[in-house]
């Protein structure tokens, strides 16, 4: 997703590139109480994302209309790079490259630590016996590399930002000849600011050069990419299962073991052996485990020459994702249980996974986030040291019977290294002398198996942000809220540092237009931080961390100075003093049981707002979305009018922005959904309405703005990258 903001004083416009909408799991990291985690269920945000995008007609996401628009926005770029967007302005990446943490964050870390953002795809290059080579992907900001990652700070170099699709999750090398390198796209966790992926790419120089596979454009969840002996390629895909190709992914052969009866691939993982262990099943009622010796030849079929599934296995019911990881005929599972989402008790197979035994005390590491992150590796000079992360890092020296806690996401606890929260890869090379960790916040390094991890983040400019504010008066300052990493303030031009002011989730972001001292972020739901210095300090003001939306839409009136936000099903929530108080008034209005979607406040009408919906309510779709004016909004009883045209869709949609132009009578909304026509301007205060999309392709819109100062130009954020026209007319636009 890309969320856009201007200064509605000075006309500056901003454009952040977000590929995320809803996060996947949710953290209270602040000062007011660093002990408690809180995550959203996993399956409720998968339906959220799903039910905002879905075509209303068919009920399903088209994967054929949104690799096209893909393909299309591609096509576009390649035959006028950047010459429109050119044309409005200087652009500057703002990064950041670097952040520190403020005065008000509890979320303090040890050894000044740095943050960037998640990272699922490490690769050691195997070409550098001195292991100092590494390629990093992220989930949506591309492809990265550092031939020194043991210098701090590497120096990160990227390889390439404008592939056609950024959701870089797996990557590896082919061991036959090391020039070889593939990596797959999207993610497949169901978290929902999970990244559509679009196939896997492939370099023959060693990583410089990178191109898309045709055949593979249909494998848009990637669990795991990897590598034979031979230079055969495997994959494991949520929605295609496991894939084979022999001919350097000209073509691809399914070998989902047919007893499985599920395509929700998780893991796949290639020991030394030759054996080949994957599993499949992902919040299904029954997940499997199969190992295979013969993976170049094997068919679907569970039988002698082909898969084999253990004699003494695992739990395998009720599990959301089992993560594994092989050393030679080692082996260590890692069953994260659909009750709580926890790994009660780790496995282990002595016998490459002919035979499971469960393996001593299990620590408490993933604090019901196992759905999401899990990560474990095996040092491959000691099958007895394993390392197992999900919110925490932990140790064990002697083969699973007992565990250490080696690192810690917040503080500086004694005895414990600072590693992000959320680790999602675990990677053990050069023979065991050096460990990465992929997470949240980006990557972790030790050079001594893990008694001394540092981040190597300075330069990886890869954090999700969801919304940014911009200062009336300074120009390089603003805020943006990012995914997991918190509230940012920027303060100098060009490429800098930031500064994460308040931890956790950032979500929407404010700064008052008339005093900038007055300045306000939100976690998730209904809970705001305020700054009344200009941001030297935050304090955290508390209506509800169950209503509204998981990243909850709001809006700051900088007129009456109020805050409007979605809040329950009939209701918006109005916080009356944030200049100086915590002051909340719902106020209930008729939604059709649905949640607000997208909050506008009139820069020109005092105590007007404009409201968006989608039609969620209760755990159902298929209501009527609503699109309102609202005026009086800071009373008891506003007047409320109903702005959308017959013509608009009607059911299984959702509003994702409310734009004003010039005047109360300019404006513009959009929908998030395929299928329907999705940008929607009117000239005369919403009475009626005309159909912008003109030769948009089939996908959703997540927001929507006129150019400042010009009505018949508009900015919009697509599923498949930034669009703009210079000239609004219709279905020809």
């Amino acid at each position: 997703m890309t969320a856009f903001c201007y200064d509605k004083a000075n006309r500056l416009l901003c454009v952040l590139s977000i590929f995320c909408f809803i996060c996947s799991c949710s953290q209270i990291k602040s000062s007011s109480d660093l002990s408690i985690e809180r995550y959203d269920g996993p399956d409720k945000a998968a339906e959220f994302e799903f039910n905002r995008t879905r075509d209303p007609l068919t009920g399903k996401i088209p994967a054929d209309r949104l690799i096209k628009s893909l393909l299309y926005t591609d096509s576009l770029k390649r035959i006028l790079p950047f010459q429109i967007m050119t044309g409005y302005g200087t652009w500057t990446e703002r990064g950041p490259n670097s952040d520190a943490v403020g005065p008000s964050n509890g979320n303090s870390r040890a050894n000044s630590g740095v943050t960037s953002g998640r990272i699922r795809a490490i690769l050691a290059d195997a070409a550098d016996p001195t292991g100092k080579t590494v390629f990093i992907g992220g989930v949506d900001g591309g492809l990265w590399k550092t031939t020194d990652i043991t210098a701090s700070p590497a120096n990160w170099n990227l390889v390439n930002d404008f592939f056609s699709n950024m959701a870089i999750t797996s990557i590896c090398q082919d061991p036959s000849n090391t020039l070889v390198m593939y990596f797959g796209t999207g993610e497949a966790y169901y978290n929902n600011d999970a990244v559509r992926g679009l196939g896997i790419w492939k370099s023959t120089d060693g990583g410089i050069t990178w191109n898309q596979l045709p055949a593979t454009i249909n494998y848009l969840r990637c669990a795991k990419i990897a590598c034979d002996i031979a230079g055969n390629i495997y994959l494991a895909d949520r929605g295609n299962g496991i894939l084979r190709s022999t001919n350097g992914g000209s073509t691809w052969t399914n070998i989902t073991p047919s007893a499985s009866g599920s395509v929700r691939a998780t893991d796949l993982e290639i020991s030394n052996t030759g054996r080949m262990h994957v599993t499949i099943g992902l919040f299904e009622v029954t997940s499997y485990y199969f190992f295979t010796d013969n993976p170049s030849t094997t068919t679907t079929a569970v039988s002698a020459g082909n898969w084999h599934t253990a004699t003494v296995g695992f739990p395998t019911t009720n599990i959301a994702r089992t993560e594994i990881a092989c050393s030679g005929n080692t082996l260590y599972a890692l069953p994260a249980i659909s009750a709580g989402y926890t790994v009660p008790t780790l496995y282990k197979s002595t016998d490459g996974g002919a035979n499971w035994a469960a393996t001593g005390s299990t620590p408490g590491f993933t604090n019901g986030q196992g759905w999401y992150c899990l990560g474990v590796d095996i040092d491959p000079s000691n099958s007895n040291n394993v390392i197992v992360g999900s919110l925490d890092c932990y140790q064990s020296l002697d083969g699973g019977a007992t565990w250490s806690q080696i690192s810690h996401w917040f503080g500086t606890n004694p005895g414990y290294q600072y590693v992000h929260a959320d680790q999602h890869i675990i990677k053990w090379y050069n023979n065991g002398n050096k460990l990465l960790i992929g997470c949240d916040g980006g990557l972790h390094f030790s050079s001594d198996k893990g008694t001394t991890i540092r981040d190597r983040n300075v330069g990886l400019r890869l954090k999700q942000f969801y919304s940014c504010a911009i200062h009336p008066t300074a120009t390089d300052y603003f805020l943006a809220g990012a995914q997991d990493n918190g509230v940012h303030q920027f303060s100098s031009p060009g490429l800098g540092s930031s500064v994460e002011v308040t931890g956790g989730d950032g979500a929407f972001v404010a700064i008052d237009q008339n005093n900038a001292n007055y300045q306000f972020g939100s976690y998730v739901f209904n809970d705001y931080k305020k700054s009344t210095n200009g941001g030297a300090t935050w304090s955290n003001v508390f209506y509800s961390n169950s209503t509204g939306q998981f990243i909850n839409p709001w809006d700051y009136d900088n007129i009456n100075f109020k805050i409007y936000a979605a809040n329950t099903s009939s209701s918006y929530v109005r916080w009356d003093d944030p200049r100086t108080g915590s002051t909340f008034t719902p106020v209930t209005i008729a939604l059709n049981n649905n949640i607000i979607s997208a909050v506008t406040v009139s820069p020109y009408t005092s105590d007007l707002v404009y409201m968006g919906t989608d039609d969620y309510n209760n755990g159902a779709y298929g209501g009527t979305c609503r699109l309102l004016k609202v005026a009086a909004a800071n009373t008891a009883s506003p007047t409320v009018t109903s702005i959308k045209s017959g013509s608009m869709p009607v059911s299984n949609v959702t509003v994702s922005c409310i734009a004003v132009g010039s005047t109360d009578n300019n404006l513009m909304t959009c929908f998030s959904n395929y299928g329907i026509q999705r940008v929607w301007v009117s000239t005369n205060g919403g009475t009626t309405w005309t159909n912008i999309d003109g030769n948009l392709p089939d996908m959703p819109v997540r927001w929507c703005m006129f150019v400042p100062g010009h009505d018949d130009e508009a900015i919009i954020a697509t599923e498949a990258g930034v669009y703009l026209t210079s000239s609004i007319n219709g279905g020809s636009t």
